[in-house]
């Protein structure tokens, strides 16, 4: 590549080539000029990568000469060097930062609980993919959670990415660690007694609260964080922060009445839900497993779908799961006697 000092007399002099040259300075290392048939261009090289950047045409009076130029570039260079050197801790503080009041509390949560799961120190650029693959591996046997920790973790590297912290990390087009489909799971009444028998209100502490988080999701059809971070309640329930951004109103029955307690004070999920299993002894079921079954037995009831949609106010409308839990039940329950099509 030529070199040479750059001055305002050797970049007016520069001829016109069309095989565009970069000529660097021996002054600055990382800034030159780029000399085309049309135009001067004025670049810095910056980064592991060695990424090029355009400063701006020669000459562009008053808004750009050599000397602002150059001034440009050492910015440039010196925020270069200090990106490489971003302490991982001060970048995730930055990330959680930015995020906040741009998601939802729930996801909010889970984003601080997932990128501390994997407790760096250091730069971010001494993360490796065989760091990242250790931490992953304690999620083995939670597949959901691993995909999840997985697509945080990433999420934060493209940020990096994207504010220059980073040239380029580990995760860098890679594919989430497990392939997880739909869930289709419905719990039929005999699980759902067993279900409901377990979660007597006895009991003291998170089981008690649990317990009752349970009963009034199968009574409702509600998403259990939105559940858990109830305020207030009168003759319905409220809620400001969902799935959906729209505040939804849900009106309370007496029955669900009884086991309501605001606010649920309660954050042990996995441990209760554990004992749960042994206690009911169902079995391959999660929490969200009670809103579709709500769903499905609206449907057995004949309740119209826009009024279990206004119950469960899903994230899509009718195009949700929803059709298809009615969709699937109708046409099971239906035999055809005849075919208009012969």
């Amino acid at each position: 590549m030529p070199r040479l000092a750059l001055t305002d007399i050797t970049v007016q002099r520069l001829h016109p080539d069309a095989t565009q040259p970069i000529f660097w300075d021996t002054n600055l290392p990382g800034f030159g000029l780029r000399v085309s048939k049309l135009h001067k261009t004025f670049v810095v090289m910056r980064g592991t990568d060695r990424r090029l950047s355009k400063l701006g045409r020669y000459p562009s009076y008053p808004s750009l000469t050599l000397k602002i130029a150059r001034t440009l570039a050492k910015h440039e260079l010196i925020e270069s060097i200090d990106s490489s050197n971003k302490q991982a801790q001060t970048a995730l503080l930055e990330y959680l930062g930015d995020v906040k009041g741009r998601v939802s509390v729930g996801t909010y949560g889970q984003y601080e609980f997932y990128l501390n799961s994997f407790e760096f120190t250091g730069k971010l650029s001494d993360i490796t993919k065989a760091a990242i693959k250790k931490k992953l591996s304690e999620f083995n046997d939670r597949p959901v959670a691993q995909n999840m920790a997985f697509a945080t973790l990433r999420a934060f590297l493209n940020w990096c990415v994207r504010h220059e912290y980073l040239d380029k990390h580990p995760l860098l087009r890679l594919n989430v660690p497990n392939a997880i489909t739909s869930r289709e799971r419905v719990l039929d009444d005999t699980e759902l007694k067993a279900v409901w028998d377990a979660t007597v209100d006895t009991g003291s502490g998170g089981t008690r609260i649990f317990n009752r988080i349970v009963r009034v999701l199968m009574l409702t059809g509600q998403r259990r964080m939105e559940i858990a971070r109830l305020k207030e309640i009168s003759d319905v329930m409220t809620f400001t922060s969902t799935k959906n951004k729209l505040i939804h109103i849900v009106p309370i029955t007496p029955l669900a009445m009884d086991h309501l307690q605001v606010p649920f004070v309660f954050n042990d999920w996995s441990g209760c839900k554990s004992r749960l299993d042994k206690r009911c002894g169902v079995k391959n079921w999660v929490l969200h497993d009670l809103r579709r079954t709500f769903s499905t037995n609206c449907a057995k009831l004949g309740i119209p779908i826009h009024v279990t949609e206004k119950i469960l106010n899903p994230r899509s409308g009718s195009v949700s799961g929803i059709v298809r839990v009615y969709n699937r039940y109708s046409y099971a329950t239906h035999t055809t006697r005849s075919s208009p099509l012969g």
